[in-house]
């Protein structure tokens, strides 16, 4: 198969899904039921509905891609013949068929300094306690929290705005 044979697939796979997504997303907005005679509520509620049914259909294809994307990549690697000894910002070809190529890269090396190992050091170096715990007290930032989003269905006779 050439190349742009198996590009044409995977588009035409990408519109297949596209167009299930989307009836799926229209036969969840049809669902939406307003009891408000207020036209701008009725809009708001209606746009709520959406973002919401956006969300659950979206959430759960990237959930279940996510962990299929992450088999695969296992699967790869425990097919590699080649060993895993990958140099920072250098490709090399793992194997390949007639049809495909699988190839790795690692992204150039970086350093990190980890707290308790440098408080360490820096106890060993001949550095006062005081003197490090004020710095550490001075560098303390407050890091905000992860942000989950939840959607869930309900019985259609419960709402909540």
């Amino acid at each position: 198969m050439k190349k742009y044979e198996i590009i044409q697939e995977l588009t035409d796979m990408d519109h297949d899904i596209s167009v299930i997504i989307d009836k799926k997303y229209m036969k969840l907005s049809n669902l939406f039921n307003s009891i408000d005679s207020n036209n701008e509520a009725t809009v708001t509620a209606y746009d709520r509905h959406n973002s919401m049914a956006w969300y659950t259909i979206v959430s759960r294809l990237s959930s279940k891609y996510k962990k299929c994307t992450d088999h695969a990549k296992k699967s790869l690697d425990k097919l590699a013949l080649a060993p895993d000894d990958l140099e920072p910002n250098a490709s090399r070809e793992m194997y390949s068929s007639n049809n495909f190529v699988f190839s790795k890269k690692q992204n150039k090396e970086t350093m990190t300094v980890v707290v308790n190992d440098l408080v360490t050091a820096l106890a060993r170096a001949g550095v006062e306690k005081s003197v490090v715990d004020r710095a550490l007290a001075n560098a303390e930032k407050v890091r905000r929290g992860n942000t989950y989003y939840e959607v869930e269905a309900i019985d259609d006779n419960t709402s909540t705005d």
